[in-house]
């Protein structure tokens, strides 16, 4: 089986029949990428749905855990609906707010 990440663009060759196999790896590399697409759109509705509840768990309204965590309103609203997409150092920010580690805050994801 071939590694999924590997891409190769060789020029054609019409002596020698590897093109075929070149256009396969890149079939395959596409859905791979595609799977990893809707793996991370899973973890991240649920990582979402995570934030919500514990943010709630603690009796923080989303403006008041917002400034607690140095965000617009918005854009914390945007990360609870799995719109937006947080930086790490957001995440770290968030999980300090809720009282966690950022290993928790996913392990419950």
């Amino acid at each position: 089986m071939w590694p999924p990440f590997a891409l190769f663009f060789v020029a054609y060759k019409p002596w020698h029949n590897k093109p075929q196999i070149i256009v396969r790896r890149l079939a395959r590399t596409n859905l791979y990428l595609e799977g990893m697409k809707d793996r991370f759109k899973i973890v991240s509705i649920k990582l979402a749905a995570t934030i919500r509840r514990r943010r709630k768990e603690l009796g923080y309204s989303q403006e008041k855990f917002a400034l607690q965590v140095g965000v617009d309103r918005t854009y914390m609203s945007k990360i609870e609906r799995s719109i937006g997409n947080p930086s790490l150092e957001k995440l770290v920010l968030i999980a300090g707010a809720l009282n966690c580690t950022l290993k928790e805050l996913f392990e419950e994801a």
